[in-house]
This record gives structure tokens, sequence and C-alpha cells, in this order.
């Protein structure tokens, strides 16, 4: 019996670690992700222009010590200097620390960055209902994975029969 549970549990914690790798990978590889950016002009960094078709997830990455940055409408890219980027950068729906979290609609958006070196900041994409089915899918993997450890340690101190 306590071998058979020790084969469950790897079993389900190997199942855990597909779901995360495979659903991660699926999810992921139809989201925007990039970390290039042009030097616009001397202190500032542009990322590639990207186009939202539909509402979805901006999500920007990054250490958080680079300088003035924002998420800025491709229309205001001209008119934006390091001291009117808050008057034209997009709110943030979450921002802890370094991680940025933009609810966008439809249309051109840049990330422009205010620095004196090149940015350590890693910006994706998700186009609608994409970043919540990858949060779901890391989720279920997770659960799975730590179900096949508990279960896996269960079947380790289980005691024999006599």
């Amino acid at each position: 019996m306590r071998k058979k549970v020790l084969e469950a549990g790897i079993v389900i914690l190997l199942v855990g670690i597909a779901i995360l790798i495979l659903g991660g990978v699926a999810i992921s590889g139809t989201a925007t992700l990039s970390s290039h950016y042009v030097a616009h002009s001397r202190g500032e960094f542009v990322s590639t222009e990207f186009n939202a078709t539909d509402r979805g997830t901006f999500v920007v990455f990054g250490n958080g010590t680079t300088g003035t940055l924002g998420l800025i409408s491709a229309s205001d890219l001209l008119r934006l200097n390091i001291s009117n980027i808050a008057t034209y950068a997009i709110t943030p729906s979450i921002a802890l620390g370094g991680l940025q979290l933009y609810n966008l609609g439809v249309g051109n958006y840049y990330f422009v960055i205010y620095g004196d070196s090149m940015p350590n900041y890693v910006y994706a994409y998700f186009p609608p209902n994409l970043f919540d089915e990858l949060a779901a899918t890391i989720l279920a993997g997770f659960t799975t994975f730590v179900a096949g450890v508990v279960i896996s340690i269960s079947g380790i101190f289980m005691i024999k029969k006599q």
C-alpha cells in the first residue's frame, strides 16, 4: 500500500510539473514578449510599438531602478519628454515594485523609460483572457504539484501493516 501511495504521489507531482510547463509555454507563446528598447534621444529609451487590436493586459517587469517610466499612447509620443511623462503616462491597474499591469483598450502603445543606461525591463502584451488563462494554468499546475508532494510524503511515512 505504501509503495502504491508513493507512486501515485510521484505521478501526480509529475502531472503538476507537466501542466506548469506545457500550459505556460502553450499560452505564453501567443503573448508578445520583448525587452528591446531603442535610444530615441539622450536618456530616452522607447520600446517597439505594439498594437492592441482588442482589450488586453500589458505587463511590465523590471528592476525598478532605471528612472522615470510610463506606458504611452503612440499618439502622445512626439509630445513626450521627461518633464511631462506623468501627464501622458497611462496609470497601471496594479503596481507592485518592478511589476506593473495595465488593462488596455484598442490602440497603439509604447513603453518609455528615461534613465542613464539601457533599461532592464521586460514587457509583454496578453490578448483578452490570455492573462487569466495563464494565471489559471499556473494555479492548477502548482496545486497539482503540491498535492503530489503531500501524497508522496504520506506514502513515505505510512506505517506498514503487520
